[in-house]
């Protein structure tokens, strides 16, 4: 149990030092990224979103057990982006460094996969 409880825990702390520098960084990803982002209320958007389920695995982090119902949401937060972005990547729609952010979030969701199954044999 320790372990999906470090799971959790290292995964939110990695979200929020990887999430948070990025709502100061509108201008600066325009310079390294272009195009400058058109469409700012998704971009805040989408960081806000991450930004609660760094939060939300946390809490999970704190009572596996007693949130395993979250677990699924956890694992969707991880695993389509993922996906996606190797297609996105397939079709040079995204840079390297996106398929890395990509390459991370599959590896936690399938860490969240196992801790999923974790969670069920000492629930009982």
């Amino acid at each position: 149990m320790k372990a999906v409880k470090w799971i959790y825990k290292g995964a939110g702390i990695y979200g929020l030092l990887v999430i948070v520098p990025m709502f100061f960084a509108e201008n600066r990803i325009a310079i390294l990224d272009p195009p400058a982002i058109t469409h700012p209320e998704f971009f805040y958007g989408f960081l806000f979103l991450c930004t609660v389920f760094q939060l939300l695995f946390l809490l999970i982090s704190k009572d596996p057990i007693r949130y395993r119902p979250l677990i699924p949401l956890a694992i969707l937060e991880k695993i389509p982006y993922g996906i996606f972005i190797f297609f996105l990547y397939s079709n040079q729609r995204v840079s390297g460094m996106v398929l890395i952010g990509g390459v991370i979030d599959l590896f936690l969701g399938s860490l969240f996969i196992w801790s999923f199954f974790k969670t069920e044999e000492s629930s009982f």
